[in-house]
């Protein structure tokens, strides 16, 4: 899971005196990377996860990589071509962008120099659905705009190659577009009940009482969706994925406490179960058309 969103010097694009997109500097495209022993920031002490630390430092052990950050309402874009002067390290094989719940990721263009994007829809809601009642009406709402907001950005100068394919909210996270399916509930806790027998953890059962009089079930339970999106380049050719992510939250008892009926006698941890790994791009996935005439966005 990347960690941290390095921001790299952008240049603005506009159209009809609206800001489209930022596109990373050319002399910025590569980052350093580090696979971490456990999670960083937001993901420090879950289990079953491994950071990604990004940096524009060079360390030992560290590789390159392409980075895209994201930004909250932004669309930003990087080409995945090496223009340093010195390829230290070799030029990068794997591209990565921040860890997405909702953001959309965009790739079109050849296989050995693909452009990718990484479009965010924060806070709007272009039809006006009730947030509270119609939240899923919302995402799919938001999806359609960084669709169209893609739309409007002139295709590459390399040309679109193998097609425009994206992977959004409703391909990486299970309950984007719906309430979680009980079965599929029901397979994420056996998934997560077999990583922790070969732990040798024994999660909790039953039900105990908070301080403020409330039950919580001290079995394991589905906690968050998250998704990944990440490029491998092998052969000189690009190949995209996304990773379904699922945040699983189980209790133990505490050591030495009998009374398990109150919920201060439990200890509750956070793990990560990678659900699944889908490729998208150059095949499979979700294409989207270069509709001609661009849609009115902006304007």
């Amino acid at each position: 899971m990347p960690h941290g969103n390095l921001m790299p010097t952008v240049k603005t694009h506009q159209s009809a005196g609206v800001t489209t997109h930022f596109s990373i500097d050319s002399a910025e495209r590569v980052a350093w990377c580090n696979i971490e022993t456990e999670g960083l920031g937001l993901y420090k002490g879950k289990k079953n996860i491994h950071a990604i630390s990004i940096s524009t430092q060079r360390a030992d052990h560290w590789f390159p990589c392409f980075w895209l950050p994201w930004g909250g309402d932004k669309t930003y874009k990087v080409t995945l071509v090496d223009k340093r002067p010195f390829k230290v390290g070799g030029e990068p094989k794997i591209f990565l962008t921040a860890a997405v719940d909702g953001c959309s990721v965009f790739v079109e263009g050849t296989e050995e120099e693909p452009t990718v994007y990484h479009a965010n829809a924060m806070g709007q809601n272009p039809s006006g659905f009730d947030l509270n009642t119609q939240r899923y009406a919302v995402r799919v709402d938001r999806s359609m705009l960084m669709r169209d907001r893609l739309l409007a950005i002139p295709e590459p100068k390399r040309g679109t190659g193998s097609g425009l394919r994206v992977a959004e909210g409703g391909d990486y996270m299970i309950d984007f577009l719906q309430a979680l399916p009980p079965q599929e509930e029901q397979r994420l806790k056996d998934e997560a009940a077999q990583w922790l027998r070969k732990k040798k953890i024994q999660p909790g059962q039953g039900t105990a009482q908070g301080a403020n009089g409330a039950v919580r079930d001290m079995g394991i339970q589905v906690e968050a969706h998250q998704g990944t999106v990440f490029g491998v380049k092998k052969n000189k050719r690009w190949s995209f994925y996304y990773q379904r992510r699922v945040s699983m939250k189980y209790s133990t008892p505490k050591s030495g406490r009998t009374d398990l009926s109150k919920t201060k006698n439990w200890n509750t941890y956070s793990m990560w179960l990678s659900a699944e790994v889908v490729k998208f791009w150059p095949t499979g996935g979700n294409e989207v058309p270069r509709i001609t005439p661009l849609p009115n966005w902006p304007g």
